[in-house]
């Protein structure tokens, strides 16, 4: 209904930052200084290092103690990102939440509505809307497609991979007319074959990729798991990619930019977040680089147990729904024959 943009959050977030004269980017001391003065809330990065049982909890917020938990595993990124947030649930009053980072799977609809608003406002309070629609406009206006488009403004704002391709889908929509368009972050696992959405966004209409239920196998063919891969044996803090992915026997196409990273919990496993846009006519208007000839163009599938291309070479498994398919195609011809 919204194309995922929230105008009172948006103006929330600017009266904050005008209200407190805020520099972008707002430093991790600064942002933890506003939530002590504002509202008087201390930010600790020791306590949960010391507990053996919470060394992989990422953020905590105590009530009781007004203090925000901070992992100090964390990037400066994360953890700007989580004082950030506890800005949001403070300035806009949302008392119905969730204390930990991940939310447990039996919150109220209300607790899961107020982490969104927490973290839309901490989005727009780290990448204020007129000053990064005015990045993409300059990146829109690019030729050619570089990398370092997208990491120059990771470097810009300091934030993460995630925040900063959730916040284009705030925007794209609503000022460059680009709504078709998903978001995914993909969690790798540490056989490296094993890949599972973790988090999608679909506008207007759902795209491929999605969630698949079954637990099948991910086309290995994505930018978000070669992305992944890519990391294997590099010391990298982050893989930035892109690629045309034409959906195979359909007219679908996307154009999809992926970031992977390192799990700084976790050496073994990796995470990819991916913003895909619909190829069509808004978006070669929209951006010049699209028309770019050296963009990679890959043929990619859903699953590798739904996937009929003969030649793939990466296939981790056998397309057992396309056989199941064709044998009942043939069971339903031979009865017509008798």
């Amino acid at each position: 209904m919204h194309d995922n943009f929230f105008e009172m959050i948006e103006d929330s977030s600017q009266v904050f930052l005008d209200d407190h004269k805020m520099k972008i980017p707002a430093s991790f001391d600064h942002l933890s200084t506003l939530l002590k003065n504002q509202f008087d809330i201390q930010v600790n990065q020791e306590a949960l290092r010391k507990n053996k049982h919470l060394k992989t909890v990422r953020s905590y917020y105590s009530n009781d103690n007004k203090t925000l938990y901070l992992n100090p595993q964390l990037s400066v990124e994360q953890a700007r990102f989580a004082v950030a947030k506890e800005l949001g649930y403070q300035f806009l009053n949302l008392t119905e939440r969730s204390f930990e980072t991940n939310l447990n799977k039996e919150a109220s609809f209300e607790k899961l509505l107020n982490n969104f608003k927490a973290s839309y406002f901490a989005a727009a309070l780290l990448l204020p809307a007129n000053g990064f629609i005015d990045d993409l406009k300059s990146l829109a206006l690019e030729t050619k497609w570089n990398p370092k488009l997208i990491s120059s403004l990771l470097s810009k704002y300091q934030v993460t991979a995630e925040t900063l391709l959730q916040r284009m889908t705030n925007l794209l929509p609503k000022y460059f007319g680009i709504d078709n368009l998903f978001f995914i972050r993909l969690d790798g696992r540490g056989s490296m074959v094993d890949y599972q959405i973790t988090k999608e966004l679909h506008l207007s209409g759902l795209h491929n990729p999605y969630q698949n239920q079954l637990r099948e196998h991910l086309c290995q063919r994505w930018v978000s798991i070669s992305s992944i891969k890519s990391l294997q044996g590099n010391d990298l803090d982050h893989q930035i990619d892109a690629q045309i992915s034409e959906y195979w026997q359909t007219d679908k196409s996307y154009f999809c930019i992926s970031i992977a990273q390192p799990n700084r919990f976790d050496n073994k496993n990796g995470s990819s977040v991916t913003i895909g846009l619909a190829m069509n006519e808004s978006l070669r208007g929209a951006f010049n680089f699209i028309k770019d000839p050296d963009l990679r163009q890959k043929v990619v599938h859903t699953t590798c147990e739904r996937c009929s291309i003969s030649d793939c070479e990466h296939r981790v498994a056998t397309p057992t729904f396309v056989k199941r398919q064709t044998q009942q195609s043939e069971l339903e011809e031979a009865l017509k024959k008798l």
